[in-house]
């Protein structure tokens, strides 16, 4: 009992490190396991690395999952991952726990080692969205580090994995081309130091600021406060009439978003299509990317915002999530504030992957029908679903309400009030340290997600 509670103390550790670390785990990505012989006990899905408990492992019974691994599932896509799903409910341990295993559940029975960390590093996926990462990979690696060319997650990936790993007990690490990288080991010791090793070559290949360098110089953006006061709340009502409704405009110019935009085929690279199955999920396939009039009145922009947003849902059947604009910076559209830090946090780590493989000779993205296979596959909507589960709802759900007076007594009352109803709440004070107290208060007590005081609107 003592050596097993080891083992699930060791589990918990590795996930909440690598978890807590937005250069591996960005919006809750990747999965981890620990086993013996008879018991494997893999993460949940939709549940967060960084702060994941003994409770949120599911265990699962390694003969049953052998015999699936054996299994003739049918061909078509849709009816396989339905059977696939069922097969993996059957081999849980526990019929009456209701959490789902993740889907890579057969990848972390297959590979050697008691535990396996399974993560969507930056720089990894730099890697393994490059053109030629194979042959780069196993320039830098040799065998050391198995390349597995990309396939649709779940049954099919772990079935590919099988083959190329067959019986090698020697297995440390496998990149997934557009995906993200496994590691294995017997110790938690094992798994730091060979992450450690893999990062250090990749970091050396690929050079300083890595993350920008690929685009080249960074575009010189004038004028953006003024510029966002009118665009920002355009964007938001153009894109309120699809299914976002009354939606969240976060704005970024980040060092990455700058240096996109300073290419002239900088819409050419962001519409070439996704490079990981995280981007389709939390941001779509493809970005809306502007170019405004210049010096056009603000009814001529207006009019030229909601052609270009109108036009992307009538191409796409959606709203957009992402919006690049020329000379301005990235917009990021949600539901509600939480929702658009995610989109903002896993576009911006597009970006970064993006400038890795331009310096590594070229971008490789996700193939049509791999494209597809995400946009309508059940368990990245069941995962996603179950990262928005823990939002706050209530009366006011959806709202952006703002409260003057905020920093203290009834404006502090009313705001903490209307976030617990489910309302982005913006906090406004000449007393601006206050403000911010105001602010980690309410999140503190409510559980919202807080942003800074903006820099362009004081």
């Amino acid at each position: 009992m003592d050596k097993l509670q080891n083992i699930i103390d060791g589990l918990i550790r590795l996930s909440r490190h690598y978890g807590g670390d937005s250069d591996f785990v960005v919006a809750g990505g990747g999965n981890t396991s620990a086993k013996d012989e008879e018991i494997l006990y893999v993460k949940a899905s939709g549940c967060a690395l960084a702060s994941i408990r003994k409770d949120e492992f599911v265990a699962m019974d390694r003969e049953k999952l052998e015999l699936l691994a054996e299994a003739d599932l049918d061909v078509d896509p849709i009816r396989r991952e339905e059977e696939f799903n069922k097969a993996i409910f059957d081999s849980k341990l526990d019929l009456h726990c209701k959490l789902r295993p993740s889907v890579e559940v057969l990848i972390h029975h297959f590979l050697p080692g008691r535990y396996v960390v399974h993560t969507h590093a930056t720089i990894c996926n730099a890697m393994a969205c490059a053109r030629d990462g194979k042959e780069l990979l196993h320039k830098l690696f040799g065998d050391e580090v198995i390349w597995i060319p990309y396939v649709d997650p779940g049954f099919k990936l772990a079935r590919t994995l099988r083959r190329a790993v067959g019986n090698r007990e020697d297995v440390r690490a496998v990149l997934l081309e557009n995906h993200g990288l496994v590691v294995t080991g017997d110790s938690e010791e094992a798994i730091y130091e060979r992450t450690s090793a893999i990062v250090r070559k990749l970091q050396t290949s690929l050079g300083e600021n890595w993350q920008c360098t690929g685009f080249g110089e960074e575009a010189i953006l004038e004028n953006i406060s003024e510029k966002l006061l009118h665009i920002a709340p355009i964007i938001r009502m153009a894109c309120a009439e699809g299914e976002i409704k009354t939606g969240v405009v976060l704005f970024d110019d980040s060092p990455v978003v700058r240096s996109i935009l300073g290419r002239s085929d900088w819409a050419e690279i962001a519409q070439a299509g996704p490079l990981y199955p995280d981007q389709i999920v939390y941001c779509g396939s493809y970005p809306l990317c502007l170019t405004l009039p210049e010096d056009s009145s603000d009814q001529t922009m207006a009019e030229s915002i909601v052609a270009a947003v109108e036009e992307y849902i009538t191409r796409y059947g959606k709203s957009p999530r992402v919006a690049l604009v020329k000379d301005l910076g990235l917009f990021c559209i949600e539901k509600d504030a939480k929702a658009a830090r995610i989109v903002r946090d896993v576009y911006v780590d597009v970006l970064k992957v993006t400038s890795g493989a331009l310096r590594l000779g070229g971008v490789r993205q996700m193939s049509e029908v791999g494209r597809k296979f995400i946009e309508n596959w059940e368990a990245e909507a069941y995962r996603k679903s179950m990262a928005e589960a823990g939002r706050v709802s209530g009366r006011a759900s959806g709202k952006i309400v703002l409260v003057t007076g905020a920093a203290q007594g009834f404006g502090q009352e009313i705001s903490e009030a209307l976030a617990s109803e489910g309302a982005h709440v913006v906090l406004m004070d000449m007393n601006i340290e206050g403000a911010r107290d105001a602010a980690a208060k309410i999140e503190a007590n409510v559980g919202g997600t807080g942003w800074p005081a903006s820099p362009y609107l004081g």
